[in-house]
């Protein structure tokens, strides 16, 4: 057999460690999301995007063929959930029904953020990640998972929005 070295996590501060390739399951999502936030903000198709996400009618009737428009989302979406699965099996162990531990996390951090809002659902999965991370150093890290669903219904009663949702205005 071969040996394989273990590799020696780097020390920051606050007692913080991490090793090169959890550092780069961090440098990838962000490079990701900073492609993702430009292409949506500065081209043409990023701007079709919004206005077929807005008003499905008035994106058609301006000319934006939004059938493309939809199967390009699809396709960039995919993309994102297949490079999401790959980095997770760099660092997680891969099972079956590894998307239901991830399902309750996922919907907390984008109801936290605000459902519409992406910077909100990126400072929401930011916001769960360390609350969960936390929980488990004074609790069983089984319970972790349940952090989801306490902050889903806290947040619920509170905000119902999310923290940068806008409130749904009745017509």
């Amino acid at each position: 057999g071969f040996d394989v070295p273990l590799p020696r996590p780097l020390r920051f501060s606050f007692g913080i460690k991490a090793t090169p390739e959890q550092l780069w399951l961090i440098a990838i999502p962000a490079l990701a999301m900073l492609v993702i936030f430009a292409m949506l903000k500065y081209t043409r198709l990023g701007k079709a995007m919004r206005a077929t996400a807005d008003n499905f009618s008035l994106a058609e009737v301006r000319g934006i063929d939004t059938g493309k428009i939809i199967m390009f989302t699809w396709l960039i979406g995919g993309a994102l959930s297949g490079l999401a699965g790959l980095l997770a099996g760099l660092d997680l162990v891969i099972e079956p029904l590894i998307g239901w531990n991830l399902t309750i996390p996922v919907m907390a951090a984008s109801i936290l953020g605000g459902i519409g809002s992406p910077i909100g659902a990126v400072i929401g999965a930011i916001v769960v990640g360390i609350a969960e991370e936390m929980t488990a150093h004074f609790f069983n890290p089984a319970y972790k998972v349940g952090v989801g669903f306490i902050i889903i219904a806290i947040l619920l009663l509170i905000r119902p929005q999310g923290l940068f949702g806008q409130p749904e205005i009745k017509k």
